[in-house]
């Protein structure tokens, strides 16, 4: 058996014998491992140095554990190249990062200013009059990187097609003053021709629902352009890197640039991307990293080589049929574990049955009582309404005879304040009769006295004339 086929028994057995819960959540994954087999093994004797057979081991470890275990414990079993640690202290990094990058997302601007994603020190770098296809911008991320590379000679032509996202592409490129770094609002595509494009983030991509907008390819925007040479592609479409790199063809053979494709978003990326760029040109050293903690970040880098990369098989690069691995002993062993999963979920979901049927007669009961409570809610809520009514009627006469007491009071602090006016006014009247009467005394007293000086005066009168006549 070959070293890679032997590394992923030995996997295989190890899962089993590992102590984790085998669940077979994501059984495509090892599925799709033993289905590339031939073509995996192809490619890690192919790879140019130990960093990527190392990443791409982990890769696999990694793909196997996730089959047959959960996440949390497949991250256990193979610890990813980055940490969740060191992705946290990236962010921090980032955050101080000195220049003023639009961070519409962090953990892609950690991977590429910081990580350089696209970039393998030593192995895979612009030169510096390099002209870079960026495939894929975001908010110029990569061009950054990229760009720094590049002396006046150089130049990174970033294609963005989100709307929002190129905004912040071409403020990041004003900001920043990279003066060697285009933007052109295109999906690069296999040809010219309208595309409908959905989303703003981070996974916008070439979907059947969205905007509507102009797709090209690299061969005709680097013909449209007249670029005499393209040292640089990167790729990082979402998933449409093989209609990108068939858009490319011309370019690819003519120039032999640089490529550093995204190979993670369709499950048969390894393979069916590497297979169209040999097709095309087979002078090309592979290399890959997994600058990850998960399936995402697996990159492809392809550096021109004089020698070509020798075919998988005699009738070119493809899957084999004569697997030396026994997978059907490992199919079988899956199908037991699938089995005895199928059978607790059985289990489970007959007690979840009897538990639903438990449930059922609970509501039927809860049913029954919310009609009863329901009628006598309706009762209450009648007896409520009436009471409500008689309450308004006795709120009713209160207000009335509230309103009359208010009058009466009313009324009676006006005879009180005439009460008050008549024994004012009889005082006042007592006051001008009393010294009236005083008055009417004092002339009566005198006219007394004159009636009686007037009858005292009158009788002497008489009496003196009485007298006169009896002497005559």
């Amino acid at each position: 058996m070959d070293e890679f086929k032997q590394i992923i028994k030995t996997y295989y057995d190890s899962i089993l014998n590992s102590g984790f819960d085998i669940n077979c959540g994501h059984p495509t994954e090892f599925i799709d491992v033993l289905n590339y087999i031939d073509y995996f093994d192809w490619l890690y004797q192919s790879f140019g140095d130990e960093q990527s057979k190392s990443d791409f081991l982990w890769l696999m470890k990694f793909k196997m554990a996730y089959s047959l275990l959960n996440l949390s414990d497949a991250r256990l079993f193979a610890p990813p190249p980055i940490s969740v640690e060191a992705m946290l202290d990236f962010e921090q990094k980032v955050l101080a990062y000195e220049k003023p990058i639009i961070l519409d997302d962090l953990r892609d601007a950690v991977e590429c200013v910081l990580q350089r994603t696209y970039i393998i020190d030593g192995l895979f770098e612009p030169v510096n009059d390099d002209v870079i296809i960026d495939g894929g911008a975001f908010t110029g991320n990569s061009a950054l990187v990229f760009s720094e590379y590049l002396n006046d000679d150089g130049e990174v032509h970033a294609f963005e097609a989100a709307e929002v996202t190129y905004r912040k592409l071409e403020e990041n490129v004003t900001t920043l003053n990279l003066n060697n770094v285009s933007c052109h609002k295109y999906a690069l595509t296999d040809e010219r021709k309208e595309v409908i494009f959905s989303g703003d983030t981070v996974s916008a991509r070439i979907d059947e629902k969205g905007e509507v907008i102009q797709g090209i390819s690299i061969d005709d925007f680097v013909e449209e352009m007249n670029l005499q040479k393209i040292g640089l592609i990167k790729l990082d479409v979402e998933g449409a890197e093989l209609d990108v790199i068939r858009g490319a063809k011309e370019t690819i053979a003519r120039y032999k640039p640089k490529l550093a494709i995204s190979a993670y978003h369709k499950k048969d990326d390894l393979y069916v991307l590497t297979k169209a760029i040999l097709e095309i040109n087979d002078q090309y050293r592979i290399y890959f990293r997994a600058k990850t903690k998960d399936l995402s970040n697996l990159i492809l880098f392809f550096t021109p080589s004089e020698e070509s990369v020798p075919s998988i098989l005699s009738n070119g690069l493809g899957i084999s049929n004569n697997r030396e691995i026994p997978e059907y002993e490992y199919f079988d062993r899956i199908i037991e574990f699938q089995w005895k999963k199928k059978m607790a979920l059985l289990q489970r979901s007959n007690k979840l049955k009897d538990e639903k049927d438990k449930i059922l007669e609970e509501n039927k009961q809860l049913i029954e009582e919310q009609a009863k409570l329901s009628k006598e809610n309706e009762k209450l809520s009648m007896e409520v309404t009436s009471l409500t009514a008689d309450f308004n009627s006795l709120q009713q006469r209160h207000t009335n005879l509230y309103e009359k007491v208010t009058n009466i009071k009313k009324s009676k602090e006006q005879v009180v304040q005439k009460n008050r006016n008549l024994a004012e006014r009889y005082r006042r009247y007592r006051d001008e009769k009393g010294k009236e009467i005083d008055v009417l005394k004092s002339e009566l007293l005198l006219l007394e006295e004159e009636n009686k000086r007037l009858q005292e005066q009158t009788l002497s009168e008489y009496l003196r004339s009485f007298i006169k006549r009896k002497q005559k």
